[in-house]
């Protein structure tokens, strides 16, 4: 007899060495047989041996078996939905499926399968699929992309948009995420959106901005930047200097106005940010916006600004322009001529980008402006301290805790089943302790996980933007920034990549929320222990 140490498919290695075993009729037989086996394990295993040797003859088995799997055994449906997707790697399979009597679960069971296969024809297998049966919105959005990343041409591409937009013509807020959907498939596939699918997003747009609802105003915002659509851009100019407009309103249109043409909006931002008449939040987004462009007049704009603006704007504006030499030099600069404090110099966000940025003797350089001045550490120290004794000397609400948790934290962090997990997943937080607790909220680069630390990212039109890494969809890099919203650039435009040391976390928290709200957050988290249990919520 035959000793496996180890199989692997088409290759059965023994104690002699490797044997190259294919599937013949009678191990297919085997196989077949094991689908039906009583043992979810051999239904597993055999499971797994068909989808190792793709065949048309397994497609209707597999599907049996997909349909029969307890909603409770994830670990059999999963190796299922796999040995069932990696049947349809070659073309000849897909037609083969004329010869087959597919009802609708069979078509909904290979079209779940089908966003796993990375060829065209799962592509036109999706879009026949979602014309024939209705899907629920998630699910059709999901196809949606796939069809999108994988389309053979055009003519595939607006026979989608027509039918998704069709679909539902009055949910606007759908048609943005059905366009949005075919925008990053076709970004993935490093291709780019023709006219006609523009001017509908253009449309969809105008229409969503005109409709005077502010969540919907915003989507429609958010839709101009995401394609980019720069025949926007007079009207989100126009819209960013509205004083009548709502503030989120305006200041997305601000952050827009850089993601479609950052150096050809400067002299705009620099307005905002120069005009003390102008909302606090408008102009710290004007001020990180320009910051984060590679250009001297920006640079300029946000240098003046630095003498007289408050510490938060300031530090925004530091760590901004630290992320590129000629912004670091520029910083160090300004320090030195006494037009911004040495202070800024002892944050963490700003030094760590400082000594990657390739300034020379950047080190030296902020050793001599920082003589004198106490270590930045002791400030804080001094920081988490007070915030620790005034927790012991205080009464909090958990409740309360847990809407300032959801409004400053659930966009990253999940937390009890609500949040979203960008960051580390927070469940049995408060096993850590308090002192832990304040220090990871008030200092986050302190102990930061490599996993979890700030990629920065110089783009070609001159832009720069940071976050964490969360990964690479084809052509595109996805990130997440400081308040957890999803941002994409395409690999063709980086110009620069560099890895942080600190975490994407915002180190401003402490000035985000006031010490009350602040402690009731502390109580939150401790109350999250592992088998504690969770607080009430008050109405």
């Amino acid at each position: 007899g035959v000793h496996v140490v180890s199989h692997s498919g088409t290759e059965v290695v023994t104690e002699s060495g490797p044997i190259s075993v294919g599937m013949n009729d009678t191990l297919r037989d085997l196989a077949l047989a094991g689908l039906k086996d009583a043992d979810p394990f051999v239904r597993r295993a055999a499971a797994d041996a068909l989808g190792r040797h793709p065949a048309d003859t397994n497609i209707r088995p597999l599907l049996d078996l997909r349909h029969e799997v307890p909603a409770d055994d994830t670990h059999l449906l999963h190796v299922v939905r796999m040995a069932l997707r990696d049947q349809f790697v070659t073309p000849a399979t897909w037609t083969s499926l004329s010869k087959l009597k597919l009802d609708e679960r069979d078509a909904r069971a290979i079209a779940d399968v089908a966003t796993g296969v990375p060829n065209a024809d799962a592509a036109d297998y999706l879009l026949a699929h979602v014309q024939r049966y209705a899907e629920p919105q998630a699910t059709l959005i999901r196809y949606v992309h796939h069809v999108a990343r994988h389309v053979r041409d055009d003519a595939v591409l607006h026979a989608l948009l027509s039918y998704v937009l069709k679909k539902d013509p009055e949910n606007l807020s759908a048609q943005v995420d059905y366009l949005k959907a075919i925008q990053q498939g076709t970004q993935e596939h490093g291709a780019k959106l023709d006219d006609k699918v523009r001017a509908t997003a253009l449309k969809l747009s105008n229409a969503l901005i005109d409709s005077k609802n502010g969540d919907l105003g915003i989507r429609g915002v958010q839709l101009a930047a995401t394609v980019p659509l720069p025949e926007a851009v007079g009207r989100l100019q126009s819209l960013a200097r509205d004083d009548k407009a709502p503030q989120p309103l305006r200041a997305e249109a601000l952050s827009a106005l850089v993601a479609i043409d950052p150096k050809g909006n400067v002299s705009l931002l620099r307005g905002v940010l120069t005009d003390a008449a102008q909302p606090m939040v408008l102009r710290e987004r004007a001020a990180v916006a320009l910051a984060g462009v590679d250009q001297n007049e920006a640079r300029a704009a946000v240098i003046e600004i630095l003498a007289t603006a408050p510490n938060q704007l300031q530090s925004a504006i530091a760590a901004g322009l630290a992320t590129r030499r000629a912004g670091a030099d520029a910083l160090l600069q300004a320090i030195a001529a006494g037009k911004a404090s040495a202070w800024l110099l002892q944050e963490k966000r700003v030094v760590g980008p400082l000594n990657n940025s390739g300034v020379p003797e950047v080190k030296e350089r902020i050793a001599g402006l920082l003589k004198g001045l106490p270590p930045a550490d002791q400030k804080l120290n001094e920081l988490i301290k007070r915030r620790r004794d005034s927790f012991g000397a205080s009464v909090h609400d958990e409740a309360l805790g847990a809407k300032v948790f959801e409004k400053n934290c659930a966009a990253c962090h999940q937390l009890g089943g609500k949040g979203m997990r960008v960051g580390p997943q927070l469940d049995g937080i408060g096993a850590r302790g308090l002192d832990r607790l304040v220090e990871d909220v008030l200092d986050p680069s302190r102990n930061v996980d490599q996993t979890f630390r700030a990629t920065t990212i110089a783009q070609t039109n001159g832009q720069v933007v940071s976050g964490l890494l969360l990964k690479e969809e084809g052509e595109v890099l996805v990130l997440a920034d400081a308040q957890g919203k999803e941002v994409r650039v395409p690999k063709d435009s980086v110009e620069e990549r560099k890895i942080s040391p600190l975490s994407p976390m915002p180190a401003s928290f402490a000035e985000q929320i006031d010490e009350a709200d602040f402690l009731n957050l502390m109580a939150y988290l401790l109350a999250h222990r592992e088998g504690a249990p969770k607080p009430e919520s008050k109405p």
